[in-house]
């Protein structure tokens, strides 16, 4: 059952007293069909409650972000992050990016671990590039 609710944008975040400790509902009522799979997989390999909301809430406004750009997940490609990291999270803190790219880093690494067929081509580097 669910223990409270927020809205965050138009998506509905629901937290859950049990694994996977919480989930997201689109804007229309559904649940999410990206981000609570990559939510209930981080739950089951043991993430606090605590890192699951804190990575529910970045991929809340990043999909916030990319329903206003009317695109999907699987057509972002590295440049156009940037320009989501330039836009959208211009006031934000160093740390704060930092926290939002390393779980876009692990959100797409999940997709494409889990079924390549829908993301073929994980975004981000391996590895930092200089300059």
């Amino acid at each position: 059952m669910a223990a409270s609710a927020w809205t965050s944008y138009t998506f509905r975040m629901y937290e859950e007293t049990r694994r996977p400790w919480i989930t997201v509902y689109d804007p229309h009522g559904f649940p999410d069909p990206w981000i609570n799979p990559y939510l209930t997989f981080l739950a089951w390999q043991g993430a606090r409650p605590a890192q699951v909301r804190r990575q529910a809430r970045h991929l809340v406004a990043a999909s916030h972000w990319l329903a206003g750009r009317n695109t999907t997940w699987g057509a972002q490609t590295l440049g156009d992050w940037g320009t989501y990291y330039r836009l959208a999270m211009v006031k934000q803190s160093p740390r704060t990016v930092h926290s939002h790219l390393e779980t876009l880093y692990h959100f797409y690494g999940f997709w494409h671990w889990y079924d390549p067929r829908q993301m073929a081509v994980h975004p981000f580097p391996d590895i930092a590039r200089e300059g």
